[in-house]
């Protein structure tokens, strides 16, 4: 036999699971921006990366679009 539960309990119930998921959602929405911050700061890193190997090496502008449009795989 299925147990019956009263309306009381149930709006409780239900009180109680509409403050978890908002409790969550801002620990989800806290999280993604910490994430999101996060992957900014790589992605700077990694330009600035790329930017100093270009400054340092002995390709032209030019040359390096080329490469970088060039639609050859590599074997």
């Amino acid at each position: 036999m299925a147990r019956t539960t009263s309306p009381s309990v149930l709006d409780k119930k239900i009180i109680q699971a509409q403050e978890n998921v908002i409790k969550y959602k801002e620990r989800y929405d806290s999280a993604v921006e910490v994430l999101a911050k996060l992957q900014e700061k790589k992605a700077a890193i990694r330009n600035e990366e790329l930017l100093s190997a270009f400054e340092k090496s002995d390709r032209t502008y030019e040359e390096v679009m080329s490469y970088l449009s060039s639609k050859v795989k590599k074997e």
